[in-house]
Parts: structure tokens; C-alpha cells; sequence
């Protein structure tokens, strides 16, 4: 019954637990059944007796069932709500604790994941910056030059220039990079508070389930009340201990 390294045992049942119905209890609902099955149609007012005979004791079978069932059952649901609540008692604050440290590495990922793109974003119009002031002084080199060689020395120094301040802001906007936990993923959670369930089923009614009420709709129907959009159909069941 209590796996190996279980942190929560459970003691005073046996290792294996069987329920079966009693030879008698088979015996019974075998012939309940064989006398159930003998009622095809009801013609006369004796077989209307027989048939509500038969009925009456396949009633009473399955009451005693249900009632068996419900005594039996009862020491488990309460072992199960002991084994539940001893789980819950053992890890309670463990659990507010879970949720407090997955907040707080959310939150600390989420800033470095801002502060990257913040990077990133500075990087690209540093970028923009530096590739504007290369064509500017490589416009200014070209009009003061005095020959066509002189300019292409001067343009080929603007241009090594650039290329390496290129390279240094690539590299600080890289050295902004998000600390990886090692078997750990982030993921987005979203947190939804409804302020207006009215309003938000007519802007968007795929969001809201309605679910009908059956048992008011029937004592309507029972009232004779007429209901839109419901089909209402009527008929007659035999009912045990009824006078009609």
C-alpha cells in the first residue's frame, strides 16, 4: 500500500483491498433480471399488475445497492480526505513558497530581458549614428581632398573607424545577455480578473459559457410556463409509492 520512499504513508489497510458483490447479492439481481426481461409488452390489467410488481422489486434492489454502496464507501472517502488533507498540511507553505520564488525569477528575467532589448534597440540606432557620420566625413574627405588618392587614404581610415566602433557597440549590446538557469524555462502566465461579465459577453460572447438550468426550466415547464428557445416534451413514467 505505501510505495518505497514514500513521504506519506498510510497505515491499517491491508496491501491489497478487493470489492466484489456477495454469491447472494449476484444470485438476486440474476433473477430480479430474469423476471424483468419477462415483461415484453402490457396488454391487460394483469400484466399491468406483474409488470409493476417486477418494477417495484428492481427498485427496491437497487436502493439496497446504492445504500450498500454508500456505507461502504464511506471509511474510503474519508481516507481519501485524511490522505488529501495530511498532503495539504505537509506542503502548504511549500507551496506559497513555490509561487513566491517563480515570481521572483520571473520578475529579475523579465528585467534583464528589457534591459537586453533596451541594448539591442541602442545598439541599432548607434549604428544608424555612426553609418550617417561615416558618409558625412566621407563627403567632407572627398570635397577636401586634393586628389583622388589622398581621398581614398582618408576614406579607407573613416572607414576602418567605423567598422570597428560597429564592432565594439555589437559587442557591448551582446555583453547584455539574459542568465540562463539550467532546467528552467521562462514562460508568460496570464492573470485574468473579469470586472463586467455582462458587458464582456456582448463584445465577445465566445468568452462566456452558458449553461442552461435544467431544474428551473422543468418547474417552469411543470407551470406550464411558455420558455423561448426550449422544446419541451411530455411524458409518463411510472413512479413508486405514487398515487398517479
Amino acid at each position: 500500500m505505501n510505495p518505497k520512499n514514500a513521504l506519506i504513508t498510510l497505515s491499517g489497510l491491508a496491501d491489497s483491498i478487493a470489492c466484489e458483490p456477495t454469491q447472494s447479492a449476484i444470485e438476486a439481481r440474476d433473477g430480479i433480471l430474469a423476471a424483468a426481461k419477462t415483461v415484453i409488452t402490457i396488454a391487460d390489467a394483469d400484466q399491468l399488475q406483474v409488470a409493476g410488481d417486477v418494477l417495484r422489486e428492481v427498485d427496491a434492489f437497487i436502493n439496497r445497492v446504492e445504500a450498500g454502496r454508500k456505507t461502504v464507501k464511506e471509511p474510503v472517502i474519508t481516507v481519501g480526505r485524511l490522505i488529501d488533507d495530511t498532503a495539504k498540511t505537509l506542503t502548504l507553505e511549500l507551496g506559497d513558497e513555490k509561487k513566491r520564488l517563480r515570481d521572483i525569477i520571473g520578475k529579475f528575467q523579465a528585467e534583464q530581458e528589457r534591459l537586453r532589448a533596451q541594448a539591442e534597440r541602442a545598439a541599432r540606432e548607434q549604428e544608424e549614428k555612426i553609418r550617417r557620420e561615416t558618409e558625412a566625413a566621407l563627403a567632407k574627405a572627398q570635397e577636401n581632398a586634393r586628389s583622388e588618392k589622398a581621398f581614398e587614404k582618408k576614406a579607407a581610415v573613416i572607414e576602418q573607424n567605423a567598422i570597428e566602433d560597429i564592432v565594439n557597440v555589437r559587442a557591448a549590446a551582446a555583453a547584455v545577455a539574459v542568465p540562463k538557469l539550467a532546467g528552467f524555462q521562462t514562460r508568460e502566465e496570464i492573470d485574468v480578473k473579469i470586472i463586467d461579465i455582462t458587458e464582456l459577453w456582448m463584445h465577445s460572447p465566445e468568452c462566456v459559457e452558458l449553461s442552461p438550468r435544467l431544474a428551473i426550466i422543468k418547474a417552469k415547464a411543470k407551470a406550464g410556463v411558455e420558455l423561448a428557445g426550449v422544446e419541451i416534451t411530455r411524458r409518463k413514467v411510472a413512479v413508486i409509492g405514487g398515487s398517479r
